[in-house]
């Protein structure tokens, strides 16, 4: 989707930062930068992190683990995700 909008998807922070435990996780797990040229020479240069953090994992199993994530959490979830989606969709149609 980048690319098509005329930016490039560079992966360059979260290398340097996926182990350090002074960084907050989602922080670790999503930080990338968008430009308009690619920031190395050879985007290929940048391999993309396509893992979930091990921290983000753990978080997730206690959550499931305590109960705190369930059928009614996920089918909430799907509500408003659809939900979402279709406001976004007729936006586009009345645009």
């Amino acid at each position: 989707k980048f690319e098509k909008n005329g930016y490039y998807f560079n992966d360059i922070i979260r290398p340097l930062i996926w182990g350090n435990d002074n960084i907050r996780t989602h922080y670790k797990q999503n930080i990338f930068v968008a430009s308009s040229r690619p920031i190395l020479r050879n985007v290929e240069e940048t391999p993309i992190i396509d893992l979930l953090h091990p921290d983000m994992l753990q978080a997730k199993m206690t959550e499931v683990m305590n109960g705190e994530f369930g059928v009614r959490f996920a089918a909430n979830s799907l509500k408003n995700s659809l939900t979402l989606a279709l406001k976004n969709r007729f936006k586009k149609l009345n645009a």
